[in-house]
């Protein structure tokens, strides 16, 4: 017994190890960030002078985008945790699923069939911005949900093997984007130029009003997801388990991929489809830490750090060039992807 205690506390003494460097590398991903760009800050003026371009640039421009990253990387990564836990699924994640997938067309709806606009309006009111923003976050969430319930039939009919699950979010993906081309093809030229600018997910449309509404969304999320971390664990072990544990299967399950296709809505709302995130950062995270009693804080802090490095590359690539991250994270996780599927022999 004694021994058992002893390596538990060794193994938590590894988790928070672990869990400080992630947040060391963080710190310092965030200092590179600020100072990455088309124009280099010096650091000397900038504090000199609050009212400078420079400082500008830093307040307004650098530093939402640097928090925008951090946080959307965290929640799609807590979201594709959270489904691999639930589905028991290796490749769950809210793009592979098409939730991604299901919220952009949300989002397409609203531009082309109620003329919401979007980033390339610049006559808005801030008010009337966040307005907007709120109605076409809500039809990307209902659609989001729908992409869910198809998920959840095809499974209830045909099991939840991985293959079965895969092939649904392949189908179901493969729905939504052949709705959002149909919505493009009856799209005006400016309706056409947003529905298109959507689709390059990019932390670089973020703002302060933006963050806080996003923020109020995903942080209590993010608090519910790791407080119920040993109910994933449950879960886990089967339904016959969990039923045993006192935890309803059916019901957390549902509850929980609600909860992430929210999380998805309002990251896709705000700044496109970005891919793969959910996927490839709680697998590479994984190894570091066992168990589950920080997996779930682990892999937020982790998602939040992978996009940021994304960022900063898309950023540095073909400078003075900034390309849209989420092409990065799809050279990242499209390999990635073709990797566990050739690895997984249960699927």
């Amino acid at each position: 017994m004694k021994e058992t205690a002893n390596q538990y506390y060794q193994l938590v003494s590894r988790q928070h190890r672990v869990m400080l460097v992630m947040g060391l590398f963080l710190a310092a991903s965030v200092l590179i960030a600020l100072n990455v760009g088309p124009i280099r800050l010096n650091w000397s003026d900038l504090w000199a002078d609050a009212h400078s371009l420079q400082w500008r640039i830093l307040v307004d421009i650098r530093f939402p985008r640097v928090l925008a990253a951090i946080l959307a990387g965290g929640a799609l990564s807590m979201s594709g945790l959270a489904m691999q836990h639930v589905l028991r699924n290796p490749l769950a994640s809210p793009f592979t699923l098409g939730v991604s997938g299901a919220a952009a067309f949300g989002a397409a709806f609203a531009i082309v069939v109620f003329g919401v606009p979007s980033w390339l309006t610049t006559s808005q009111s801030p008010v009337a911005h966040v307005a907007s923003r709120f109605f076409t976050g809500g039809l990307a969430f209902l659609f989001s949900l729908l992409s869910v319930f198809i998920i959840l039939l095809v499974m209830k009919r045909r099991g939840s093997r991985p293959s079965v699950i895969v092939l649904a979010g392949i189908m179901t993906s493969s729905l939504f984007s052949a709705c959002t081309s149909a919505l493009q093809y009856f799209a005006d030229d400016r309706q056409l130029a947003e529905i298109v600018f959507w689709t390059f997910g990019d932390p670089g449309r973020a703002g302060y009003v933006l963050l806080l509404v996003q923020s109020a969304i995903i942080l209590p999320v993010m608090i519910w997801m790791i407080r119920h971390r040993w109910d994933f664990a449950l879960l886990q072990s089967g339904d016959d388990a969990a039923r045993a544990g006192g935890l309803n299967p059916a019901r957390f399950r549902l509850r929980v991929l609600i909860l992430a296709s929210l999380v998805t809505s309002a990251v896709v709302s705000g700044y496109g489809i970005i891919s793969f995130v959910g996927l490839v950062a709680p697998h590479l995270c994984r190894p570091f830490i066992k168990g589950q009693s920080m997996a779930m804080g682990a892999s937020v802090l982790f998602g939040g750090l992978f996009l940021l490095l994304s960022d900063i590359l898309a950023r540095s690539i073909l400078q003075p060039v900034i390309l849209p991250v989420s092409i990065v994270t799809a050279f990242f996780g499209a390999p990635f992807f073709i990797v566990m599927l050739i690895q997984n022999r249960e699927l």
